[in-house]
């Protein structure tokens, strides 16, 4: 699809129109019968066409007509989950808390929101396959050389449907105002992409304070690094990245999750106590040695804390069978200090289950950065920029950086896991949270490498 934005829209918003009239025939459909779809229609029309006005306008606030994000499949989930809500609490208050329309729908109203949120997720889906075909929406000059750049770079052409394309790359920033606008107009660019240390370079931050008066829109670096690889670069990242960033945390939604986290905490130990029972009874029979396995972990706010596992190792962890060392060792793929019954514990994750203990304590959360030991914790943050401020956060079971870069043994694996850790860090939410239980389920049924201990 060729055509210009408003064009593109336009043809979005009539295709919305369609999906939600469409869920409320459906709806009435499964209700009452296809048969009898027509003469209950009529009663419906009116209130809902006001009904999926408001809907629309939902839409819009929450970003669901925001081109260039919709090209993410997880953005468009946070929006369309965030729109789902809302709308859901604006029909009940329509038609309850305003009874002038004659109908009080239940039923129908449940399935127009479960029906209207499928079609919308498919819809955007399409609609997206279509546009990338198109000119991109984002025609950047990129500034600056570097790692991140040459990523960004390389990400831009491999993956057009986000909607980049660079029109030109300079290494040395244009010495004025008029040298940039010449090469804006000259390769009709409309974004303008600076790395951090550019910021305070203040001709250039007064051209692109210039060109954003006139429509052209600049970008930091490290966000658009982001939107490709779902972490924060560290290389790109000063003080002031994380006072913007962090400082303003997410207080609700961080003490929403607590009592979520403790509540599934309770069921889950409920449910699973056959589980964790046999895998007690294997661990007790087949090695010597404790069933659990305490160890120290570096916490929220650098508090250390007992983490509690099925032992999966034999019973001197840190003692390689083939060597006298004693000394905290990372664990490796195919650590011969682990049991046979271990690696069947932790290719099934049920090593894991002892830590719904730690969740009931307030020690640990579903989601979240991994806890570390202290003493990876005190080389760590001697060798790795800025390594400290992910415990901010109550470490997880699971997290982004794990179901993203599932092994890591090495400062250098360390150093990688933190950008993802940033990422969560800075994007958490409950969309993102099922994103990352979704994809640990997902790792579950296909395997992984060993996680390192």
């Amino acid at each position: 699809m060729t055509a210009p934005a408003p064009v593109k829209l336009f043809f979005l918003f009539l295709g919305d129109l369609v999906v939600l009239y469409a869920s409320l025939v459906a709806a009435l459909a499964i209700r009452l019968g296809s048969t009898g779809v027509i003469e209950p229609l009529a009663p419906h029309l009116y209130p809902f066409t006001l009904l999926f006005l408001i809907w629309l306008v939902v839409f819009y606030i929450v970003g669901l007509y925001d081109l260039r994000r919709l090209r993410r499949l997880l953005d468009l989930l946070k929006m369309l989950a965030a729109a789902v809500v809302v709308n859901t609490v604006l029909a009940v208050g329509f038609f309850y808390l305003l009874p002038v329309f004659g109908i009080a729908p239940k039923t129908s109203l449940v399935l127009v929101v479960i029906i209207a949120a499928i079609l919308e997720l498919a819809w955007r889906r399409i609609f997206q396959r279509l546009t990338i075909r198109g000119e991109p929406s984002s025609r950047a000059l990129l500034l600056g050389s570097g790692e991140t750049t040459d990523a960004v770079l390389a990400a831009v052409a491999e993956h057009p449907q986000l909607g980049y394309v660079i029109r030109l790359h300079l290494a040395l920033a244009p010495t004025s105002l008029e040298e940039l606008r010449g090469l804006v107009r000259e390769k009709n660019i409309n974004t303008v992409i600076l790395p951090r240390h550019l910021h305070h370079d203040p001709i250039l931050t007064r051209a692109c304070y210039e060109l954003l008066r006139e429509g052209v829109e600049v970008q930091d670096l490290a966000t658009v690094y982001e939107l490709f690889f779902r972490k924060i670069p560290l290389m790109e990242l000063e003080e002031s990245w994380f006072l913007e960033f962090v400082a303003s945390s997410h207080r609700l939604y961080d003490q929403l999750k607590g009592g979520i986290d403790l509540v599934a905490a309770l069921l889950l130990t409920v449910i699973l106590s056959p589980l964790g029972a046999l895998a007690a009874v294997a661990v007790a029979l087949t090695s010597r040695g404790p069933i659990f396995y305490r160890q120290t972990r570096t916490g929220r706010h650098g508090r250390p804390f007992t983490l509690y596992k099925f032992r999966s190792m034999y019973h001197s962890p840190e003692r390689n069978p083939d060597a006298q060392a004693t000394a905290p060792v990372w664990s490796g793929p195919r650590d011969p200090r682990i049991t046979p019954v271990g690696r069947v514990l932790r290719f099934t994750h049920l090593d894991e289950l002892p830590q719904l203990l730690n969740i009931l304590r307030g020690e640990l959360s579903f989601v979240g950065p991994r806890p570390e030991r202290p003493e990876f914790v005190s080389l760590l943050i001697q060798e790795i920029p800025h390594f400290d401020i992910r415990h901010v956060l109550k470490p997880g079971i699971t997290g982004w950086a794990q179901v993203n870069y599932p092994y890591g043994a090495s400062v250098a694996d360390a150093y990688e896991k933190l950008q993802y850790d940033l990422f969560y860090l800075k994007n958490r939410s409950p969309v993102l949270d099922l994103a990352v239980a979704l994809n640990t389920l997902k790792l579950f049924f296909v395997g992984s490498q060993n996680k390192p201990r």
